[in-house]
């Protein structure tokens, strides 16, 4: 598949796609993003890592209007075989890989 569509540089980091990664035509990855072999980004969910990175591990699925976002020094980290569920958004979760899914209310931002 071709990527370059939903792909964004920014301040000279190109996201990084892993081998058989489904991404969908309506998602949008910018900045400093790693994403494993075999996962999924679905559509209108937005990848920015605009200030530090954001990892999403091999399988994993980040599913339907997701927002991540990656603020100065606190990386989104997504572990291995996780679903990021509809809607959810992660902002900034802290250091430890984030190993449960989301739901449409669901907004979690480290203290």
């Amino acid at each position: 598949m071709n990527h370059t569509e939903m792909i964004t540089s920014f301040n000279g980091n190109t996201p990084q796609i892993g081998k058989a990664v489904w991404i969908d035509p309506f998602a949008r990855l910018i900045g400093n993003i790693r994403i494993g072999d075999g996962a999924s980004i679905w559509p209108g969910a937005v990848l920015r890592a605009d200030a530090s990175e954001i990892v999403i591990g091999a399988r994993s699925a980040i599913l339907d209007q997701c927002l991540l976002e990656s603020p100065e020094g606190r990386p989104v980290i997504v572990a291995a075989d996780v679903l990021i569920s509809h809607k959810a958004c992660l902002h900034a979760p802290g250091s430890k890989p984030v190993r449960w899914w989301g739901s449409a209310r669901l907004s979690w931002m480290a203290p």
